[in-house]
């Protein structure tokens, strides 16, 4: 996906923004300075909530208010974003316009009445705009709701992430979750498990007309498939309690290293 454009109206402190992104493949990054306060995270909530809903939103966001407190009461806001973005399918490369509107009428300064959201996606031809009939399906496929952290993220997630706050095993987790959701592996292993649940049932039908002796064979490839398989996970285990050791002998490294100074390290170690 790359993304062209982006309108927001009504949505915090942005009443009525528009920004083009570069699509200059010489110059392809898009940044976005201002001071703070000034609506940036605002920016990210509202395209977060574009493409997701309001389930896509931080869980201190979810039940947030869309529109400005400096509305009047008692009057309807209309909360739009509008995003024109590229995507190639299996139909190739389109052009598309994905527009979520909201609605909210300010009851006093801290409640509002809100009314429904709606979600439309368009595929823009040359001869006009195609409505996509099942939108939400559609940006599943695009911008997969697992792989939120990874399309839209701010400074202090990033520098939280990095910087040693967050467990590293929990790090690492979560960038091999990302690594398949992006490669699609999950679809694979589905398959491959669907795959095995038919050998294994055609076998089973088909040693049930072959006699005593095929039904014997069958059951012993059964036991040694489902041997490997309690084998592979020992592996997996043991593979992951060696990273955690490794990890934790080279933290006690660093440690000693870091108190040389205060005695003979051999008599330390």
């Amino acid at each position: 996906m790359r993304i062209e454009r982006i309108q927001i109206n009504n949505f915090k402190l942005l009443e009525d923004v528009a920004l083009d992104l570069s699509t200059d493949l010489t110059r392809p990054l898009t940044a976005i300075r201002a001071e703070n306060g000034s609506g940036k995270t605002s920016l990210l909530h509202a395209m977060l909530w574009g493409f997701y809903g309001r389930q896509g939103l931080p869980k201190f966001a979810t039940d947030m208010r869309f529109s400005s407190t400096a509305k009047p009461h008692g009057v309807q806001v209309k909360t739009r974003v509008m995003v024109e973005f590229e995507h190639e399918t299996d139909g190739g490369r389109g052009r598309y316009r994905l527009v979520r509107t909201s609605d909210e009428t300010p009851v006093d300064a801290d409640t509002v009445k809100r009314g429904g959201d709606h979600l439309a996606v368009y595929r823009v031809t040359d001869t006009g705009e195609v409505v996509i009939p099942v939108p939400d399906a559609f940006l599943r496929r695009v911008v997969p709701s697992n792989l939120r952290e990874v399309f839209f993220t701010n400074g202090d997630d990033v520098q939280e992430f990095m910087s040693g706050r967050v467990d590293r095993t929990d790090r690492q987790d979560r960038v091999h979750k990302a690594i398949k959701a992006l490669l699609g592996l999950d679809q694979f292993y589905v398959a491959r498990e669907d795959l095995t649940i038919a050998d294994r049932k055609f076998r089973k039908e088909l040693s049930q007309d072959g006699g005593a002796d095929l039904i014997a064979a069958n059951s012993a490839v059964d036991d040694a498939e489902g041997a490997r398989d309690h084998h592979l996970a020992e592996i997996e285990r043991l593979v992951g309690e060696a990273s955690r050791i490794k990890e934790k002998r080279d933290q006690w490294e660093q440690d000693l290293r870091g108190i040389t100074d205060i005695g003979d390290l051999n008599q330390i170690n």
